[in-house]
């Protein structure tokens, strides 16, 4: 893990994870010449300890075409629709993956998995730390 840096020069990829990135590249272009689908990571962060791990990635496959995910939790970055909260959109997000905490952390929030009602206990959320949304 490494150590939390507010200024971070607008990088992508978090430098402690730049052999595991590599890695992961390697078994996706084993995978493209497979051609079981085209793997490419947009984005990614240790989580610094308060967060679980993330990496960003745009999957394209003959079958279904172009999809956001975040790799590790397997779930769609889609984006959020602001006319109608009801209703579900399926167009996923191109940018803007993650939030910002009030300590200036960065997390995915559908990495996150609420425990309990009322969203009480957040798994994978260091001690003390304040979870709240800022609109982009």
């Amino acid at each position: 893990m490494c150590k939390f840096n507010p200024k971070n020069n607008s990088r992508r990829i978090d430098p402690c994870m730049k052999n595991f990135v590599k890695r992961l590249n390697v078994i996706f272009d084993k995978l493209k010449k497979h051609k079981e689908g085209d793997f490419r990571i947009l984005a990614c962060c240790c989580g610094h300890g308060k967060y679980p791990m993330t990496i960003v990635c745009s999957y394209n496959n003959e079958d279904i075409g172009k999809t956001i995910i975040e790799f590790i939790s397997g779930k769609g970055l889609y984006k959020k629709s602001r006319k109608n909260a009801l209703i579900i959109n399926t167009e996923f997000r191109k940018k803007k993956f993650y939030k910002k905490d009030k300590q200036g952390y960065y997390y995915i929030p559908e990495s996150l998995i609420v425990k309990g009602e009322g969203g009480g206990n957040i798994e994978g959320v260091g001690e003390g730390v304040m979870v709240e949304e800022i609109d982009s």
